[in-house]
Formats: structure tokens, C-alpha cells, sequence
């Protein structure tokens, strides 16, 4: 998204109304959904927006990406407990990919919490 601002032009507002426009035409994509919440946790400190777009990503079928980004999210809302267990193996398909599993340890060692 940065790359985009400065070869061509657009602000991070454009992307956001990019995001909500696919999520307005086709609101099964999982893939906008999950665009959309990693530009809020990363742009803005919407973390209950950029939450409930990842989370209505992964209802919607997205990949492992999508559970470790709303994991982060939730950690970095101070929601260390809940991070933790969005990513057992009970809640998380994809708990076994090294990602996820470096990604508990920095959440246990309080790298994303508050």
C-alpha cells in the first residue's frame, strides 16, 4: 500500500474506500475482508474494526493470514487471553504453521500486547 502511495498517487482513505466498496459489492469476499482489517490495524488504531473485519474474514473461509493477523489485533487491544486462544488448534486450522507458532511466542512474550 505505501509502494501505491508513491508511484501512484492514492492516500490510504483511497484503499479504505477500495476495501469497503468490494465488501459492499461481493460480501462474501474473505479476501477484502481480510485486506480491509490488516489496512486498519496497520493505518489507523481501529482495532475493534480492523477485529471484526478479520474475524468476519476467517467466517468467511480466508487462509491462515487472517488468523494470525487478528490474533495480533486482539493482543495489541490488550486482549492477550483471547489472542491465545484464537490460535489453538480447536479455533485455528492452520495452528501447526511456524507463523502462528512464532507468533504465540511473541504474543506470550508480550511483543504485541499493550
Amino acid at each position: 500500500m505505501e509502494r501505491c502511495h508513491e508511484e501512484y498517487g492514492y492516500t490510504a482513505q483511497d484503499y479504505f474506500r477500495c476495501y469497503e466498496n468490494s465488501i459492499k459489492f461481493d460480501p462474501s469476499n474473505a479476501e477484502a475482508y481480510e485486506a480491509w482489517g490488516y489496512a486498519l490495524d496497520v493505518y489507523t488504531s481501529e482495532y475493534e474494526k480492523a477485529e471484526a473485519a478479520l474475524r468476519r474474514a476467517i467466517e468467511l473461509g480466508a487462509g491462515w493470514q487472517s488468523y494470525y493477523a487478528r490474533a495480533r489485533v486482539l493482543a495489541e487491544m490488550g486482549k492477550v487471553k483471547c489472542a491465545l486462544d484464537s490460535l489453538l488448534e480447536r479455533n485455528c486450522l492452520c495452528s501447526e504453521r511456524p507463523e502462528i507458532q512464532k507468533l504465540r511466542g511473541e504474543i506470550l512474550d508480550g511483543i504485541w500486547g499493550k
